[in-house]
């Protein structure tokens, strides 16, 4: 009988083993709800604005352009607080399945309400977005996860979270980038119609001169 106990004990401890192996294989919470103890984000920040520059430092886009702006608050998901602006992109607390090194509970930015489309997160627990520490970004959803810095430099992509910003027009998306093709397809455009015009305005003298001196 104390020999079925023990194998009885020593199953349950396995399945115990086994269960906190499985639990702490995943990187994203089972139960959100220790997070209604905590203050929420949007009590203190109504708005909240990305800014920085998208292209690294060979001049490609890291990530879409479509992440800068001002977002503002709209309800809350998952006991925490969601932002959204123009464009269909918001601000999201949930799980990340496809994050850098596995699933991970992460503050992201989508452009279709699912983490899926994230393309750009920050691993770290935190009320606001504005607290995180460390970004990855990507180009779209499916493209591998790249980190990207929180400070202003000559050359790289960075992106700054600010809580309520005062000056919205500091976040405005950074100007589309103009391939050298599609510059000189456009100068020479621009150049052409220039010479239309002197050659019209050249017909115009000289028919003016003609009827003066005859």
């Amino acid at each position: 009988m104390a020999r079925t106990g023990q194998t009885f004990l020593l199953v349950i401890h396995i399945f115990i083993i086994l269960f906190l192996d499985q639990t702490s294989a995943s990187g994203c919470q089972s139960d959100y709800s220790d997070w209604m103890l905590q203050p929420y984000c949007s009590p203190g920040c109504k708005k909240i604005g990305i800014k920085g520059t998208n292209q690294d430092s060979d001049g490609n886009d890291a990530f879409p352009p479509g992440v800068f702006g001002v977002y503002s608050r709209y309800g809350n998901a998952n006991f925490r607080t969601k932002y959204t602006k123009a464009g269909g992109w918001m601000i999201k607390y949930g799980c990340v399945e496809d994050a850098k090194g596995g699933e991970t509970d992460a503050w992201y930015v989508t452009n279709d309400e699912e983490s899926s489309g994230a393309v750009l997160y920050s691993p770290y627990k935190v009320t606001c977005p504005s607290d995180t520490k460390n970004y990855w970004a990507r180009g779209s959803p499916g493209n591998e996860w790249k980190t990207t810095g929180r400070k202003k430099r000559r050359l790289g992509d960075y992106v700054q979270v600010v809580c309520n910003p005062s000056n919205e027009e500091d976040f405005a998306p950074p100007p589309k980038k103009v391939e050298k093709g599609q510059e000189a397809v456009t100068g020479g455009a621009v150049g052409a119609e220039m010479q239309k015009h002197i050659l019209a305005m050249l017909v115009t003298l000289a028919f003016a001169c003609g009827s003066i001196l005859y």
